[in-house]
């Protein structure tokens, strides 16, 4: 029982030295951190004065800043010039960009030029340049009507075109080659032709 009553004893001591040494860690930590305050807000007080030389270093840095831009005068904008007329010149080629819906049918072949926003500018079709009939679906006419919309995206001046294509058949690449060769400059082909998918419901077959 005494064993016992000196190893708790010392085990209650050990545990006291151990709280003792973290007290003063943590109170030397605290004298640290408050005169480290007490520098802050002297030197705030005081202020921090420039050297002689930082301020001959400042003003040359000023004076050359001073020759290298001139001041400009009330009202001017010659700052702003350049990226205004780089604005304008995108503006204009955004707006010189057209698109060519080339529509493939069995019979026909109908081409239309629009502008980005939709609207159509020039038509052209295999029937408004006079074939008819069987002759509509010539590789011939898809090139007549190719060049015949191409002449006049120049005339309008839309030079760079996107290729949009809709529907079955080869003539649909006879009229891309044609628009190529017309100088038209291509810049993307998309096909647009809807695929089916389920398709339509068949009729009820017929009772006998």
């Amino acid at each position: 029982m005494a064993a016992f009553g000196r190893g708790c004893a010392g085990t209650l001591a050990y545990g006291l030295r151990g709280l003792q040494g973290s007290f003063l860690c943590c109170s030397s930590l605290l004298n640290q951190i408050g005169r480290g305050y007490a520098a802050l807000q002297q030197q705030q007080a005081v202020g921090h004065a420039p050297q002689p030389q930082d301020k001959a270093q400042s003003g040359g840095a000023t004076a050359e800043s001073a020759q290298a831009s001139p001041p400009l005068q009330a009202g001017s904008s010659i700052a702003y010039a350049p990226q205004r007329q780089a604005t304008a010149q995108l503006s204009r080629a955004d707006a010189q960009q057209g698109i060519i819906h080339v529509s493939n049918t069995a019979n026909n072949i109908l081409i239309a030029l629009t502008d980005a926003k939709g609207n159509v500018k020039a038509t052209s079709s295999a029937g408004q340049l006079g074939f008819r009939n069987a002759r509509k679906s010539l590789p011939q006419a898809a090139e007549r009507a190719a060049d015949d919309i191409a002449s006049k995206a120049l005339k309008l001046g839309y030079s760079n075109v996107v290729v949009r294509l809709k529907g079955p058949g080869s003539n649909k690449v006879i009229a891309v080659q044609a628009l190529h060769a017309a100088g038209l400059h291509i810049r993307t082909i998309i096909d647009a032709t809807s695929i089916a998918y389920n398709g339509c419901r068949l009729p009820a077959r017929r009772r006998v």
